[in-house]
């Protein structure tokens, strides 16, 4: 049964006081979140991830924040990996590598990808909060704005090259 107009506004109303009620805590962790600009663009995928990453963190989705960290740096992984390795990891895991798999593929060759050294470190926390978060529950606010900060740092360092 279709809603009428009166429940129509009254659903807006509710809507709309839900949502200010986000602008002043979102604007807080807006000016907690350590200035770390991705200066370079990996794919058009990974810059929608990050942005949709950020604005979970702002709205306060924290363990979505942390699933859209581990997602973006998968997808720009994937994109920056060298001809042989992404044939590596196609034949090795079938087509189906994790952002565990292919940090692990990184690590084992990380001259061969040309990456910055301090990358898998930094990608690897990322990967690990992700995993707590599909894994074992809610995230917290802190543990939240760190993975999303680490995500931007680490994607600063892949797309430094």
């Amino acid at each position: 049964m279709p809603l009428d107009g009166q429940q129509n506004d009254l659903l807006r109303a509710a809507f709309a006081l839900e949502l200010l009620e986000l602008v002043e805590p979102a604007v807080l962790r807006a000016t907690h979140l350590r200035e770390c600009v991705v200066a370079a663009s990996s794919s058009e995928e990974a810059d929608r991830y990050l942005d949709e990453a950020t604005r979970c963190y702002f709205f306060g989705l924290f363990t979505a924040c942390a699933v859209m960290c581990r997602s973006v740096l998968e997808e720009a992984v994937r994109q920056k990996l060298p001809a042989p390795l992404t044939r590596l990891v196609r034949t090795r895991y079938r087509n189906t590598a994790t952002l565990g798999n292919l940090l692990h593929e990184v690590n084992n060759n990380l001259q061969l990808t040309g990456f910055d050294a301090n990358f898998p470190r930094v990608a690897n926390q990322v990967n690990d909060v992700g995993t707590k978060a599909v894994h074992q529950g809610l995230l917290s606010e802190d543990e939240a704005r760190e993975c999303l900060q680490n995500a931007r740092l680490a994607l600063q360092l892949l797309l430094r090259r």
